[in-house]
């Protein structure tokens, strides 16, 4: 019923014609959408999508489909990513004309096994902002991160990989990858750590859809790659600052020590991790706290893991180091031992809020709330989001935002927006900021500003500002509202309100 509701309210008229690259969805879980014409809904199987049709896939969801001749070559989508389908065009290559069917990942993974009858004829094309790559027949991988770099991985065959900005091409082989950013293209790797992680598989049984999910470490593993390749400074300032680090450790800077040691070990290759942990050591000894967590987390890691496991219990238990009860719940998680990762979330959680006892400060808040007080719930509904479960701390937002408490009706916006709903949550950062929570307010700045509104951006942060909110660095940094800083009045709101 819901199903077919929601096509009734669409009412999609759009003719198919033969020149269209028609994609037919045979499987889909979770929360995933297709756009067409300004419309939204649900991707259900069964589905036809075609050119121009943007898909998009939130958290848990997972979406395969087949095309080209015969529906013979895959697709795999995973959770948080956007494609688009481009329509059939044309590409010049060797001086013959070929038909190109294209697609645009903006964001996310996708898995694609293309097979291609007529590689003298045909191509498929896969673009990002970064990337394009040509493809004859082949399994292979391309992901987008949050900030637009480009990852491509190729299972078997061969896969052309060009940089657009530096019109550099790299050809990839089996169990080959490369690393794209906006303006460099690191050499092809053999075999990289993360290509290991990659979930190549297309057939789909009941509910075991998460196993076609990729690898917990593929993330990790990817942005080890990415910072090794960076852009930003290059490789020549990137020596040139951990020659500055190195100078200031020696000079008994705590915290340059453990800054260099986190450096060398995102850059490091499999060998001896000597040098990071002596800088750490040297860290902690000048009373870098990050330092001696971390001596703990690089013993776990590289060295005896129950070692590594009483230095970090020692520092969350006896000197309650909120990060290291959360490097204790991390490593619990990866070990799967429920009891034990709620057992050190709980302990973060009272470190860094400055708590007794988590279990005995949640009775006591909800006695206060059951009483009606609205500020006791939302802290419910923080610790319940500190803890992972956001279900209980949704039911609690709900209820302190009903009594009159505008930080959990932000909180409330805030998870609608993280979930795609934009309207809802405009309504309830609007019902925030009414309640004066700057945090609202700040809010609906970033939204209007991302919606090109700038004169409601311009009065929301002014409202943010005044009822509080004084985060500058996080004011001038944010992209939302990138928008807004560029435009004249907020040399106003800088000269008005930072002092």
């Amino acid at each position: 019923m819901k199903t077919l509701l929601c096509l009734m309210l669409f009412g999609w008229v759009s003719i198919v014609s033969a020149q269209d690259l028609l994609y037919k969805v045979v499987y889909s879980k979770g929360d995933a959408y297709f756009s067409r014409e300004d419309n939204r809904r649900q991707i259900v199987k069964g589905d036809l999508l075609m050119a121009k049709d943007i898909i998009q896939t939130e958290a848990d969801a997972l979406v395969v489909l087949s095309f080209g001749e015969d529906y013979k070559s895959k697709m795999k989508v995973t959770q948080n990513s956007e494609i688009t389908l481009e329509p059939i065009g044309e590409l010049k290559e060797d001086g013959k004309t070929l038909e190109k069917q294209s697609l645009y990942v903006k964001l996310g993974n996708i898995v694609i096994d293309y097979s291609n009858k007529h590689k003298d004829k045909k191509r498929l094309q896969i673009n990002t902002k970064n990337a394009s790559m040509g493809i004859r027949g082949t399994r292979f991988f391309v992901h987008v991160t949050p900030d637009e770099d480009t990852v491509v991985a190729v299972h078997h065959g061969v896969v052309a990989v060009k940089h657009l900005k530096k019109n550099q091409t790299v050809v990839l082989n089996n169990k080959q990858g490369v690393v794209m950013s906006e303006d460099v293209a690191r050499d092809r790797i053999d075999n990289p750590k993360w290509f290991g992680q990659i979930n190549w598989d297309f057939e789909v049984f009941g509910e075991d859809f998460k196993k076609l999910y990729h690898g917990k470490g593929f993330t990790g593993d990817i942005e080890r790659d990415l910072y090794r390749s960076s852009s930003a400074r290059g490789l020549k300032d990137l020596k040139e600052d951990q020659k500055k680090l190195s100078k200031e450790c020696d000079a008994k800077k705590a915290a340059s020590c453990g800054k260099l040691a986190m450096q060398l070990l995102s850059m490091r290759e499999e060998g001896d991790t000597t040098q990071v942990r002596q800088l750490f050591k040297r860290g902690c000894e000048l009373k870098d706290q990050g330092s001696c967590i971390w001596i703990g987390r690089t013993e776990y890691e590289f060295g005896d893991k129950t070692r590594g496991k009483k230095y970090l219990r020692d520092l969350c238990t006896s000197r309650k180091m909120s990060y290291a009860c959360y490097m204790m719940w991390e490593i619990s998680q990866k070990e799967l031992d429920d009891a034990e990762s709620e057992f050190y979330l709980k302990k973060s959680m009272e470190a860094f809020h400055d708590l007794k006892d988590f279990d005995s400060t949640l009775a006591d808040f909800s006695t206060k709330c059951e009483s009606g007080d609205a500020i006791a719930c939302t802290n419910i509904g923080i610790l319940m989001d500190n803890i992972k479960k956001s279900d209980k701390a949704a039911s609690f937002y709900e209820k302190a935002c009903g009594l009159g408490d505008g930080d959990a009706c932000s909180n409330i916006g805030y998870n609608f927006q993280e979930n795609g709903n934009l309207e809802e949550a405009q309504k309830f950062y609007q019902k925030a900021c009414y309640l004066n929570a700057s945090t609202g307010c700040y809010n609906l700045a970033c939204v209007y500003s991302t919606k090109d509104n700038l004169d409601l951006a311009v009065q929301y942060l002014k409202m943010a500002i005044v009822n509080g909110y004084v985060d500058w660095k996080q004011i001038e940094s944010d992209k939302d509202l990138a928008k807004l800083r560029s435009a004249e009045q907020y040399q106003g709101i800088l000269k008005e309100y930072k002092k």
